[in-house]
């Protein structure tokens, strides 16, 4: 159950993409790692940046795409927390 879970979590963010217009005429590249942790209604409750692109527009459109994402798929019922990282 949990790894469909994420799958529909990877989805829904692979919808939500767009690619900074900034960084696109600036020609930056880079991949931000983010931390997020969700509560159980799919709602982001805590959200950073753990891994810099290096591009200061693609590390804040990381963060901007988890706002625009949600509500994400609720936490499987196996999942016992209320909240999760």
């Amino acid at each position: 159950m949990v790894p469909t879970w994420k799958t529909q979590i990877v989805a829904l963010l692979e919808r939500n993409k767009r690619y900074p217009e900034t960084a696109h005429s600036r020609r930056e590249q880079g991949v931000a790692q983010v931390f997020f942790s969700l509560d159980r209604q799919g709602r982001v409750l805590e959200s950073r940046v753990v891994r810099s692109s290096g591009a200061n527009a693609l590390d804040e459109e990381a963060l901007a795409l988890l706002r625009r994402a949600q509500p994400f798929p609720p936490p499987p019922a196996c999942t016992n927390m209320r909240a999760l990282s």
